[in-house]
């Protein structure tokens, strides 16, 4: 009796069709939302340490990027971004799977989160400023 009820139980949820939710932005370039990232850093000094320093430098930063505005660019909705940690802004928009950054009137893939082996992408984006 307990097989056949498993054995049912197995059939049921084999059988039921499965729905995938709907393909959100990978960044929500709301105006207004804000991305606080944080990361630990730890400085090791030789031994002994400098008399100057301590034996270790540990450091929590903080920074966030904030979407000021939209624009549209060639009928494309664009966030202007303001990055706190170097005080840049740049034009980004995002699917379900890249964030894409405009820069020098081109559109460049940010990071993508669909990438196979041997699939490349430009690293050579930072640095760049939006005018």
């Amino acid at each position: 009796m307990k097989n056949l009820i498993v054995f049912l139980a197995s059939m049921i949820f084999l059988t039921m069709t499965l729905k995938a939710q709907s393909a959100f932005p990978l960044k929500d370039l709301t105006v207004g939302n804000r991305f606080v990232y944080e990361y630990y850093y730890r400085e090791l000094y030789p031994s002994p340490p400098p008399l100057s320093r301590p034996p270790a430098l540990d450091s929590n930063y903080r920074y966030y990027d904030h979407v000021l505005r939209d624009t549209l660019i060639n009928t494309r909705r664009y966030g202007v971004v303001f990055h706190s940690f170097d005080s840049s802004i740049t034009l980004e928009r995002s699917d379900d799977t890249t964030v894409y950054v405009w820069n020098n009137g081109v559109e460049k893939p940010l990071y993508r989160w669909n990438m196979k082996n041997g699939d490349s992408i430009d690293v050579n984006l930072l640095g760049f400023r939006y005018q």
